[in-house]
């Protein structure tokens, strides 16, 4: 059965047939992720100037609990090893947390609040 395939696939008469649907199928996608992007844009009406305020309110956000993580690691003695140890993560991941533009998930604060101890609302 396979044979028959592969003849038919590697036949001269196919050859056009399987272009075509190759464009046809790549053309419909292009079409398709295009109409989601304007679909999401008209969906989302925020100005470029609000979308810049947005993002520097979680940029200072991020820096403020990276402040109180930093001052609880301090008080406890602790490295940014000891935590990551603590929380079961890298090295790697604490110190991008902990360079202040990460934007920190609810699941994450959550995390961080059950290890050190503190009301998630106090990070």
């Amino acid at each position: 059965m396979l044979e028959k395939f592969t003849f038919l696939l590697l036949n001269k008469k196919f050859l056009p047939l399987i272009a075509i649907t190759s464009a046809f199928v790549f053309t419909f996608v292009v079409e398709f992720i295009n109409n989601r992007i304007a679909m999401a844009e008209q969906n989302n009406p925020i100005s470029a100037e609000q979308r810049m305020r947005q993002e520097e309110l979680m940029h200072q956000l991020s820096k403020r609990i990276v402040r109180r993580i930093e001052r609880e690691l301090f008080e406890r003695e602790m490295s940014h090893k000891d935590f990551a140890e603590l929380i079961n993560h890298s090295q790697g991941v604490v110190s991008r947390w902990m360079n202040g533009k990460h934007n920190f998930t609810l699941s994450t604060l959550a995390l961080i609040s059950l290890a050190l101890d503190i009301d998630v609302l106090e990070l």
